[in-house]
Order: C-alpha cells, then structure tokens, then sequence
C-alpha cells in the first residue's frame, strides 16, 4: 500500500525522470539519424569496394592457376628428358630416382592445383558476378 507521502514524491520526481528520458530518446534518435546519414552516404562506396575486393580475389586466383601450367609443362619436360637421360645411362642411384619424382610430383601437384582453380565455379561468379558470390558467403555464416 502506498501512502500519500510516497504517491506526492514520485508524482514530484516523475516530470525530472520523463523528461531526462525524453532528453535520451533525443540524443538516441539524433545519433541514430547521423549514423544512418553517414551508412547511406558511404555505403554505395563501401559495397563497391568489397565487390572489387572479391572480384581482385577471384582474378588473383584464376592468374596463379594459370602461372601453375607452364610450371606443370616444364617440370613434366624436365621429366620426360631426365627419365630418358637414366635409361640410356643405365645409372638408376636413389637420389637421381628421388629427383625424378620429385619433377614427377611437382608436374601432378601444378596440373591438380591449376585445374581445381580453374574449374571451380565460385572462382569465376567471383569474378563475373561478385554479388552472388557475397550472397553465398553471407548465407553459409547465417547456416553455420
């Protein structure tokens, strides 16, 4: 049960607390419209960068892929000839088998890493059409 005293000291507080409150709700809603001023003064901007960030990763990619086929060509040539070079030789020791597989893998390794790249399809909507390439990425955070 309230007594008098108490109902006449919150009717006294009431005015100062609503309008310190209204005075908050001010400040929020000024902050707020500047925020929203500043997103949408800068957020064309912003959104054009980041589509260029994924397009410029998408390019990135497809260019190292294809830097990794002459390699492939030439450690696959370096083979071939390093492999003719043992048989007429005749002198087949550890390290010269050691050396050509390693020609051998490195040849594998840049003809798999290359046609990954290339064949992915992700890499290429990166760059053709980086939208839908965000759109992926956001959606598999939101689903994880």
């Amino acid at each position: 049960v309230m007594t008098k005293e108490v109902v006449e000291a919150a009717k006294e507080i009431a005015p100062g607390v609503e309008g310190k409150l209204v005075e908050m709700l001010d400040a929020l809603q000024h902050g707020a419209v500047k925020v929203g001023e500043q997103v949408v003064k800068y957020s064309p901007d912003v959104a054009d960068a980041a589509l260029w960030v994924v397009r410029i990763d998408g390019i990135q990619s497809v260019v190292l892929a294809l830097a990794c086929i002459p390699i492939a060509v030439l450690c696959t040539r370096w083979a071939r000839k390093f492999y003719a070079y043992l048989k007429e030789d005749h002198a087949l020791d550890e390290p010269q088998v050691l050396g050509l597989a390693a020609l051998w893998c490195a040849a594998g390794i840049s003809s798999l890493s290359s046609a990954i790249t290339l064949l992915d399809v992700w890499t290429w909507i990166a760059i053709i059409e980086p939208k839908l390439w965000l759109a992926k990425k956001i959606i598999a955070t939101v689903l994880k």
